[in-house]
Order: C-alpha cells, then structure tokens, then sequence
C-alpha cells in the first residue's frame, strides 16, 4: 500500500478534549490534487459528525482553477448534470484526455461562470457556497 496524503488523513485521530462543535481544520499545502478532500469528506460522514474545513495553499494559480473546476462539477446538481455525464467529463477534465465536444462546450460556459465569481464574491457564495476564497491575494 502506498502512503499516499489521503490515507494519512484518514487515520487522524482528534483530541478527546476537542469541543464536539468546534470545526476540524485541515490545511494541505502543495497537495495540488483534491482527491485528499473527496476521500476525506466521504469518509469523515461516516465517522465524524464535525464540520471540516480545509484550507489549501497551493504555489500556481492555475492549480486553484482546477480545484475550483473539479469542485463545481462535483457539485453540479444531478438535474443539470447527470451521473454518467459528471463522471466522465470529471475523469476527462482529471485526466487531462482527449476532451469530447460536450466537454468543452461545458468548459467555455465554466470559464465565464468562474471569471464572475473571481470578480463577484456575492455570486460566487450564491454558485459554490462551500468555497472562500477571500484570503487569496
């Protein structure tokens, strides 16, 4: 088994004289993959009913769209989005293949979405709620 910064997540364990209402905070520095927060926000509902928040600092830019490409097509509700249709153009847009039309048509109404909420953090907090990025400079 590779050790890998996801498992490390996992098996952390909090201090038993944590407040139970208080947040988990998580902080990945250079990470550049949000694999980590999936599989930690999955796994945690079953086990902690604590809110968490991550912070994440990243040395490119770029790596923040892509955080917040993935994010919004995770998040995408399934009557805009379908199942299938959201984990194919995910695994396309991760994996950075040969990207179909339908992608990239779904790629340019993205990007316009993103420049107004970079701009807008009013509709930002209306589109990607969970996201703030109001500590970015």
């Amino acid at each position: 088994m590779q050790n890998e910064p996801e498992n490390k997540l996992q098996k952390l364990k909090l201090e038993d004289n944590s407040n139970e209402n208080d947040p988990v905070n998580i902080l990945l520095i250079g990470s550049a993959d949000l694999r980590h927060v999936f599989k930690t926000v999955t796994c945690s509902n079953k086990q902690l009913n604590r809110k968490l928040h991550f912070y994440i600092l990243e040395s490119r830019l770029e790596i923040y769209a892509r955080h917040l490409l993935l994010l919004a097509i995770a998040l995408q509700s399934p009557k805009l989005l379908g199942l299938q249709d959201k984990v194919e153009l995910y695994l396309e847009l991760y994996g950075n293949t040969l990207i179909r039309k339908q992608s990239v048509t779904y790629l340019q109404k993205i990007c316009n979405e993103f420049i107004r909420m970079i701009t807008d953090f009013d509709y930002l907090k209306e589109k990607l709620p969970i996201v703030d990025i109001s500590r970015l400079k």
